[in-house]
């Protein structure tokens, strides 16, 4: 199976076991992980049922990733049953002794070691060298020593030579924090509440919007999520799964086909680093058709859709690991990477944790499913955020005409540690080389205050240049201290954006007397929000998002903003009270639909016509409503709609009957072109034969005495079953 399809099924066994989790325990925290995820939830009794438990776990996460209970893993030779796993398990001494044979001075009762993480470390450490030769099969493995399980009971389940789930009734242990793969690094602890971290230079950069910025959380979406559940305090049940080694054993089975949802496009992974954004627009518009379409949501759509998005994170992951691997195979091939393709990636990460929030709150109706959190996903959007901005800083100091100190070079900073191992560089040891980064950063930045005050602002008088310029140098600009040191420039700056804001709001004054139609300003209230709006997002790329200086341009931008909208309310307003007057004339149209005979032409052929004033109508109420951010279809009832326009029922009646009227008459100009095209191509030979079937087509559209025939409004169905019948004469 391909790479992408490893991550579907990864995915789905994420979700399968958080809803069973969930089902049988109530409230669970999430913590996924590389290759691993972590499940805590309130203590559970002793005894038996934790075996039970994880028993019911192992056979829902095989039936549901292929179908079955028991399979064949791939160079066994027996079937592996997951619904016997209690039943065929041992106690930790007796699988300690059955795999390792006769071991000289293997203490007999390992209960009396005493309890120390060294003792612990020892233990699991000849655990897992054990697990690596375990015979063929799933085997569960009980009764472990106080040493390795302080509190309550533990279960482990070992599959093709890995513990691949580890479980505990209550336990203060983090099992994600266990070295059971000798190539997985450490991982912290991650908890619904962040940890709080040393203060660093490097600030992290926040979304450039400000509504984008409140939406994301050191770039996670926590609020309602599963990592946020509250749980009680102290020890908690934990249940830990590999999912990569599971997801190996049962690729080969694996009957899921829940990533064919997404577009092929996105699948192909076929489009550059520059073109991957709006791809990711059409992930999401097909993930918004998944569950908005569904007849029914059940719980295994709520499953899918989990699943879905736990795919497009990991293929993110994946997408740019690859294009980083382009430029080298070794830990220096992000520092290599042309510097925009890298900006994107960082983008692509913060669209898609956009479009997850968007998504859950909003375009998913009636989801109840909380709000989607990926750890991991997490981790390494910060780590590309940190390259990022690292490599922004380099290319400040050399643009200042500083030269960069060996000990700051990233490449050597860094060695041997790649941005996108997560599962071979550790949390830990890429944030202590961030931290020595800047410790070196300290020693160069007072060097640059004076070179930053005479270039990034060489004139008093700032303009669209000195904007640009500053925008490449954002990361050295939110520095503290050099932002003291050009206090009386960032000053400058704010003031230039609010005079330029100053300039459209008088130029949208202007626009507005002069504007003649609703229409008209309604698109110059629109026009001056968007170009308004544009200046605090200069200030958030530059400074960040909550700083004091962006604060003060979005202020400004948000006093005009709001002197808009109160006009473009009072438009909408105006035209709402109109539109009755304007749907009553309309209705008042004889001749809504015309068709006639024209004789000028030769041969005589048929003329459909809308009238005038019905497409006028029909084009003004669309543009409104587009203006006003409301698009309906022909399918909405219009008690269904959420508008900003206060329309009256009988006037939503009116435009909806004008919306059917013009398809209808769409679908008879076709039937009458093609009518025309077959005269047109007749034989005169046949003529007198295919006179009677012509007659016969027209009777249908027209009356017998007449060559002209005139539709109103209120015989809108006339019109679609006189151009079925024609069609079908035709």
């Amino acid at each position: 199976m391909a790479t992408t399809g490893l991550v579907a099924v990864q995915a789905q066994l994420t979700s399968t076991a958080q809803r069973h989790l969930q089902v049988r325990f109530g409230p669970v925290q999430t913590t996924r992980g590389d290759g691993w995820v972590l499940f805590q939830f309130a203590p559970i009794a002793e005894g038996d049922e934790l075996q039970t438990e994880i028993q019911r776990l192992c056979a829902s996460l095989a039936r549901d990733a292929t179908g079955r209970a028991s399979l064949r893993l791939v160079g066994e030779e027996k079937e592996a049953d997951f619904t016997t796993v209690a039943e065929k398990s041992h106690s930790f001494a007796k699988w300690l002794a059955k795999s390792t044979g006769d071991v000289q001075n293997l203490p007999t009762d390992l209960d009396s070691l005493p309890e120390s993480d060294a003792v612990n470390g020892m233990l699991e450490m000849l655990y897992n060298d054990v697990a690596l030769d375990a015979p063929e099969g799933i085997h569960g493995v009980t009764k472990f020593p106080t040493a390795m399980c302080p509190t309550g009971s533990r279960m482990d389940v070992i599959l093709k030579g890995a513990v691949c789930i580890k479980a505990f009734t209550q336990t203060t242990l983090n099992p994600s924090e266990v070295d059971s793969n000798p190539n997985q690094g450490k991982r912290r602890k991650s908890n619904s509440v962040s940890s709080p971290k040393k203060k660093t230079t490097l600030k992290k950069d926040d979304d450039s919007d400000e509504e984008h910025g409140k939406l994301m959380n050191d770039f996670s979406l926590l609020q309602n999520s599963y990592s946020a559940v509250k749980l009680p305090d102290g020890p908690l049940a934990k249940v830990w799964i590999d999912t990569q080694t599971l997801s190996h054993a049962f690729s080969s089975y694996s009957s899921a086909n829940i990533e064919n949802e997404l577009p092929t496009t996105w699948r192909s992974k076929a489009f550059s680093m520059l073109e991957s954004h709006e791809v990711l627009k059409q992930v999401q518009e097909a993930l918004k058709l998944y569950w908005n379409g569904a007849a029914s949501r059940t719980e295994r759509l709520k499953i899918n859709a989990i699943s879905l998005l736990t795919i497009v994170s990991g293929d993110i992951r994946e997408y740019i690991k690859v294009q980083v691997a382009l430029h080298g195979s070794d830990w220096r091939a992000e520092w290599k990477m042309d510097m925009k393709e890298l900006q994107a990636a960082l983008h692509l990460c913060k669209q898609w944790n956009r479009i997850v929030a968007s998504l859950v709150n909003q375009d998913w109706k009636e989801w109840d499913g909380g709000m989607f959190h990926d750890e991991s996903f997490n981790d390494f959007t910060q780590r590309v955020n940190d390259v990022v901005r690292i490599r922004l800083l380099v290319n400040s100091v050399t643009f200042l005409g500083e030269s960069v100190p060996d000990a700051m070079e990233p490449e050597k900073v860094f060695v041997p540690h790649r941005m996108t191992d997560l599962r071979v560089t550790s949390q830990d040891d890429w944030r202590n080389c961030v931290a020595k980064f800047e410790k070196e950063f300290e020693f160069v930045e007072p060097k640059l205050r004076q070179p930053a005050k005479q270039k990034l602002f060489p004139s008093s008088t700032i303009d669209d240049t000195t904007v640009r310029q500053l925008q490449a140098h954002s990361a050295l600009l939110q520095v503290k201290d050099i932002q003291s040191t050009l206090e009386k420039d960032i000053e400058a700056l704010i003031q230039y954006l609010i005079k330029q804001m100053d300039g459209v709001k008088g130029r949208y004054e202007n626009n507005v007397k002069r504007a003649k139609t609703d229409l008209q300003k309604l698109r110059v209230a629109k026009s001056c929000q968007a170009e308004v709006s544009s200046y605090p997002e200069v200030m958030y790329r530059v400074f960040g998002a909550g700083s004091p200086f962006a604060e003060r341009v979005a202020l400004a931008a948000s006093t005009i903003v709001a002197e808009t909208k109160r006009c473009e309310d009072g438009v909408l307003e105006q035209w709402c009270a109109g539109l009755e007057a304007h749907c009553k004339k309309v209705l008042a149209i004889e001749d809504a639909v015309t068709v006639q005979v024209d004789s000028r032409s030769q041969p005589t052929s048929l003329r459909c016509m809308l009238n005038p004033s019905i497409v006028q109508f029909v084009q003004e109420v669309q543009n409104i409503r587009s203006w006003a951010g409301e698009m309906p279809g022909l399918s909405e009832e219009p008690s269904k709609k959420k508008s900003k326009l206060n329309i009256s029922n009988s006037c939503e009646n009116t435009i909806r009957a004008c919306l059917q009227l013009f398809a209808a008459s769409v679908r008879t100009q076709q039937s009458v072109a093609n009518f025309n095209t077959v005269l047109s191509q007749t034989i005169p030979s046949t003529t007198a034969m295919l006179h009677p079937v012509m007659e016969r087509a027209l009777s249908q559209i027209l009356h017998a005495d007449t060559k002209r025939r005139v539709i109103s409004l209120g015989q809108l169905p006339r019109v679609g079953g006189s151009e079925h019948a024609f069609s079908k004469q035709c």
